[in-house]
């Protein structure tokens, strides 16, 4: 009888031990979906949110605004920065994107940075005009995060969001979205 008690003692020992294990790696999982899902919405940006026009400067240092509704294709907007690793072992898969999608969309890049634009933009092969935020732009898309790629409709609502150069899950993706190819990295 003494053993039996014991034992029962032992397997509800090891059925709390269990439930405490699983609430723990829960908590776990629920706080890097949080993160995860952060970082897919951009930290606020997310898709189905209106984005007001874009405030920009040319490279010439000129203002620059551009509205959706004036071009006849939804705009897929590029963020990079020349400075960023992964925005150069990017820059060939993102060169077949918009090769291939070119007459469906207005590609415009934002460079988070001057330094080293001209550069980058030759090594890149980059085709397609590049702008500098405004500070006002860079809140409002919440611009930090190299490189982001983001479609935006002809209404100014986020169709799209990509954080990172396209690997694994972002390659599948951009690849499902607009049923093509891409070059690995």
């Amino acid at each position: 009888m003494k053993r039996s008690w014991l034992s029962r003692i032992a397997v509800l020992s090891l059925l709390v031990a269990s439930v405490a294990i699983n609430i723990l790696q829960g908590t776990r999982i629920l706080k890097l979906e949080r993160v995860l899902d952060s970082r897919a919405h951009g930290g606020g940006l997310s898709v189905g949110s209106s984005v007001p026009p874009l405030e920009l400067t040319t490279v010439s240092g000129e203002h620059a605004r551009i509205e959706y509704n004036s071009a006849a294709t939804p705009t897929l907007l590029y963020v990079f920065s020349p400075s960023c690793i992964w925005c150069r072992r990017n820059a060939t898969a993102f060169k077949t994107l918009t090769s291939t999608m070119r007459s469906k969309l207005r590609v415009i890049g934002i460079s988070l940075s001057q330094d080293g634009m001209a550069a980058f933009r030759t090594e890149s092969g980059i085709d397609f005009p590049v702008y500098v935020p405004s500070p006002k732009t860079s809140s409002a898309y919440n611009l930090g995060e190299t490189p982001t790629t983001i479609l935006v409709s002809r209404t100014g609502v986020v169709l799209r969001l990509w954080n990172g150069a396209y690997t694994g899950v972002a390659k599948s993706s951009v690849e499902d979205y607009f049923h093509l190819k891409l070059p690995a990295l």
